[in-house]
């Protein structure tokens, strides 16, 4: 189906509908076209690729990527489009097809899974891609695993990206423009999220994006655009709705495993004020001079600075890489003014924590 931008339907396409049935589609556009990847019950859940024009022509009726296969995901990228899918307890696979929806080279196997229905997804960073997959972990449930490829090859192993004694399941992934914006479901009800470096080294913790109720709540989609990251999900209460969620840089964090100092932020970006929490492996780190927080604009000029006083040693500011308890230094409120209480411009600024051994910086961002 074809919608113009304030969602008036045009028409609707027939990509195929040929006798054995068609379904579990995925398209993207590739700059001139879009790709049409889905399954084929002909091919025994065989998946077929093909090349539909912004007119809604059917320029391709199907080329066949792979026989036997499962849940596949088209994924845009540089002139070619990935098309990923499974193979029931046995691997996560890929191939590239081209602007005409041609298969191109040979089929890669990206993981060994041991896993039935592992929905794969991806995200293009404009040189690599992040291939994301629920599996079996060591845990004994199900896990999110990752792997980036490399100009269109798989590198280094599989990573663990998201592990818990809960089952996580249907990860999506999204590129922001700078970093990677996971979610999965997890078993506990609830729809989390991850962001991630372009090396696929977490930035946050995981967040919870639905509320912490227990519901059953399915299938999370991961969107990003106009400075946002954007997280929606099927949730069951009398029946199922479609919900969703803004996900600014709240809770962003710098530190990483095993950091002597964390920052975390919220909101940000911000209008009238942001809420600045830092912590501090150690209480015996912290003092001297020029120990606090400070902010700073994109030249490096110093913005603001506010000093802190020594910690309480285990007023608790979990680390969201490796659960470590952080001495909680006490809250700073900025108002997004300099330090002769005038507003500075909105714009990018960076905050710092510097307590000793200690050092931490993240980027803030102020809006109108």
């Amino acid at each position: 189906m074809r919608v113009t931008p304030q969602l008036d339907i045009l028409d609707t396409v027939f990509i195929s509908n040929v006798d054995g049935g068609q379904n579990i589609p995925s398209v993207v556009f590739n700059g001139a076209d879009y790709i049409v990847a889905f399954l084929d019950a002909r091919l025994t859940k065989g998946i077929v690729a093909s090349r539909v024009s912004p007119a809604g022509v059917v320029m391709d009726t199907g080329y066949t990527v792979n026989d036997g296969n499962n849940y596949p995901a088209a994924v845009p990228g540089a002139g070619r489009t990935l098309v990923l899918w499974s193979r029931e307890f046995d691997a996560v696979c890929g191939r590239f097809v081209d602007g005409q929806a041609v298969p191109q080279d040979t089929v890669m196997r990206i993981a060994a899974i041991s896993a039935s229905a592992a929905r794969p997804a991806a995200a293009f960073d404009g040189s690599n891609y992040l291939v994301v997959w629920p599996d079996f972990g060591t845990t004994g449930t199900l896990d999110i695993f990752g792997r980036i490829l490399i100009d269109g090859t798989p590198v280094d192993t599989p990573m663990v990206l998201v592990q818990g004694p809960e089952a996580e399941n249907n990860p999506d992934i999204v590129f922001d423009g700078e970093n990677y914006f996971l979610v999965w479901e997890s078993g506990m009800g609830q729809v989390r999220g991850l962001i991630l470096d372009r090396a696929a080294k977490p930035i946050t913790g995981p967040v919870v994006l639905s509320d912490t109720a227990f519901h059953l709540r399915q299938r999370p989609a991961a969107a990003a655009g106009l400075g946002c990251r954007f997280c929606f999900w099927s949730e069951y209460n009398s029946d199922y709705d479609i919900y969703g969620a803004i996900v600014h840089d709240i809770g962003i964090a710098a530190g990483g495993m095993g950091s002597p100092g964390i920052i975390t932020i919220a909101p940000n970006p911000f209008r009238r004020a942001t809420r600045i929490s830092a912590g501090i492996r150690s209480a015996t780190q912290f003092g001297g001079e020029g120990s606090g927080i400070s902010i700073y604009d994109i030249s490096g000029r110093l913005i603001r600075s506010f000093s802190l006083p020594i910690p309480s040693e285990g007023r608790g500011l979990s680390s969201p890489w490796d659960g470590t308890t952080y001495s909680l230094l006490p809250t700073v409120v900025w108002d997004g003014t300099d330090q002769t209480g005038h507003a500075v411009p909105p714009g990018v600024y960076f905050v710092r924590l510097s307590a000793g051994s200690a050092t931490a910086t993240v980027k803030i961002v102020k809006i109108e």
